[in-house]
């Protein structure tokens, strides 16, 4: 029940059978509610450390042939390629045309795109 003057007053129910005298209680609402808001210091930021590519890769194929054709563009362009046979989620294969990063992957990238290949970083 609410009393014009904002105090409120508990209504009698069973649990108050348990605890007499208590049916007389009234709380009274804060004037001002306090600042609930959390002032905390903000989250440490740590940098992540640098990962390097493990390869570029260049190109997936379904066929072991259309791997080895971009195998061989590669190597006739100057890089070094890698051909690995993968199997798929439904049972079957398809072909995977790597290349080394090399000590430097954003140069060997720039590389690979100057002479027709894009590439990107597999970690």
């Amino acid at each position: 029940m609410v009393r014009e003057r904002g105090e409120i007053t508990i209504a009698p129910t069973p649990m108050w059978l348990l605890f007499p005298g208590r049916e007389g209680v009234t709380f009274e609402r804060p004037r001002e509610l306090p600042d609930l808001s959390l002032h905390l210091p903000a989250p440490p930021v740590f940098a992540e450390p640098e990962r390097k590519p493990v390869a570029l890769q260049a190109g997936v194929f379904s066929r072991e042939a259309n791997a080895a054709f971009m195998a061989e563009r590669l190597n006739a362009a100057g890089f070094e390629s890698v051909v690995s046979r993968r199997a798929s989620h439904d049972g079957g294969e398809y072909w995977v045309v790597t290349v080394p990063p090399g000590t430097d992957a954003e140069r060997t990238i720039s590389r690979l795109k100057d002479k027709g290949f894009d590439t990107f970083p597999i970690f």
